[in-house]
């Protein structure tokens, strides 16, 4: 039976110790890892840069899914709610703003 690590609006990560297995539910996405997929994906989500400052927030970031030909697409906000989930803590976006004066006096 799966008990579940952790959860929040977009999804939940849970674990089942009789199959030795991780299930991620993240957004419409569903998939189930083994022990050593998970602990790639975990070490690849926190091998992963916090400054998602530099990307727009429609923009899709790619983040293959370690042992699986799954690829996720994630907006900024989606990959620090699915580091959240995997207990990688990112308070939230920073922004990054240029000041440009566009005046011609």
């Amino acid at each position: 039976m799966n008990q579940i690590i952790r959860s929040n609006s977009n999804g939940q990560l849970s674990y089942d110790p009789e199959v030795k297995e991780f299930t991620v539910e993240f957004g419409n996405v569903y998939f189930k890892l083994p022990i050593d997929s998970y602990e790639l994906f975990e070490k690849q989500l926190e091998n992963m840069s916090n400054d998602l400052s530099m990307y727009a927030s429609n923009q899709r970031l790619m983040v293959p899914v370690s042992g699986t030909t799954i690829t996720l697409l994630l907006t900024p906000e989606e990959m620090i709610s699915l580091k959240n989930l995997f207990g990688i803590k990112i308070d939230k976006l920073l922004s990054f703003k240029l000041n440009i004066n566009y005046s011609m006096n």
